[in-house]
């Protein structure tokens, strides 16, 4: 496929990074794609974000979170795009065993979006990690009710 704009990179970085499984030349295709995006606007939180997601996709925590990290210093944009950095964040933490920082991202992320299903179920399931069931089903419930 020919790509003409930065438009139509960020479609297909965003196209392998939702599907179920990639293989190994794709990631390395969207991989590329994002650097070449990243040095024309170092400045650009979405690139950065993408890039984070690939890397969480591929189980690549530590460098995930750093381009996270750097999302969340570029972004002046919307809420949701603070709350699904913040989500992110709270996942690698909670992979990595960090419960605490995990439980502070999740509840960034409900704050910056109320009402957001899969940010109220992160929260039910941390507290259920760190041994507090009623407040996991009291999120849980909220999970349900949104």
């Amino acid at each position: 496929m020919d790509y003409k704009t930065p438009q139509d990179l960020i479609d297909r970085v965003q196209r392998i990074i939702n599907q179920e499984v990639f293989t190994a030349e794709e990631a390395t295709e969207a991989y590329s794609m994002l650097e070449y995006l990243i040095n024309l606007d170092r400045q650009c939180s979405g690139f950065c974000f993408l890039m984070g997601a690939l890397l969480m996709r591929e189980k690549r925590y530590g460098l995930s979170e750093h381009w996270y990290l750097r999302a969340l210093d570029l972004c002046d944009e919307s809420n949701a795009e603070l709350a699904a950095i913040n989500n992110n964040l709270g996942f690698i933490a909670e992979q990595e065993g960090r419960r605490e920082e995990s439980l502070a991202r999740f509840s960034k992320a409900t704050e910056l979006v109320p009402g957001n299903t899969e940010f109220y179920n992160n929260m039910g399931t941390q507290f259920v990690n760190v041994g507090d069931p009623k407040t996991a089903i009291d999120w849980c419930e909220k999970a349900l009710a949104a």
